[in-house]
């Protein structure tokens, strides 16, 4: 026992060594990696600006590719050309943000659609479908409501 206890006391504290040691310098493996998670990060929140920005812009595009889906249908043109109406104010509200386009109708509301593309394309028979639908029980015969759907198209795809 007492050689035991003799050996014990021979022992000396275990040496630490007197060096800093961090986390730092990891290896080359690491570096790449979290360089790919930052990059991966920002390819997503750019990715999602972008959809955020096209959202108005697909779901406008995407109801009138259904309006004008029931215009081969042949379902009743006045309702087609209301729910034209109804999306090209709807679509002119959420991106002008403008109070007092709600209350713009007959003329003012064509002049404004048009001053937002290079031509004049509602101020012609074509747009007086969209004020004067409402107050008709038929439609004339010589309306052209396909030729009201690509032009509310291109005002879609100019404007948002």
């Amino acid at each position: 026992m007492l050689n035991i206890k003799q050996e014990l006391a021979k022992l000396k504290d275990i040496h630490e060594p007197n060096i800093d040691i961090s986390i730092l310098p990891i290896a080359p493996i690491w570096y790449i990696f979290i360089t790919l998670v930052i990059l991966f990060i920002i390819a997503l929140v750019i990715f999602k600006a972008y959809r955020k920005k096209n959202y108005l812009k697909r779901t406008a595009l995407q109801k009138l590719n259904n309006i004008e889906k029931s215009l081969s249908n042949n379902l009743d043109n006045l309702n087609i050309i209301n729910n034209i109406s109804i999306l090209i104010r709807k679509t002119a509200l959420l991106k002008f943000k403008n109070k007092n386009l709600a209350s713009i109708t007959d003329t003012k509301w064509l002049e404004f659609l048009d001053s937002k593309l290079d031509k004049k394309y509602f101020q012609t028979d074509i747009g007086d479908l969209l004020i004067n639908a409402n107050y008709q029980k038929k439609l004339p015969e010589n309306s052209n409501l396909k030729e009201l759907i690509n032009i509310c198209r291109i005002w879609i795809k100019t404007n948002l």
